[in-house]
């Protein structure tokens, strides 16, 4: 679908129990650890890319 519309470097992550708010339930310790996550992979990412 993102691709489709020219978006690149795009993840996705479904919480099967979760509804709309997923950083108000009951598992958003876990969400909010996958986006910690997920920022430094950006983060490493990029460093390698612009500095080695």
């Amino acid at each position: 679908m993102y691709k489709n519309i020219g978006m690149k470097n795009v993840s996705m992550k479904l919480y099967s129990e979760d509804r709309h708010e997923i950083l108000n339930e009951l598992d958003k310790e876990q969400v909010y650890d996958d986006i910690v996550i997920w920022i430094g992979d950006l983060l490493t990412d990029y460093y390698d890319f612009h500095y080695k």
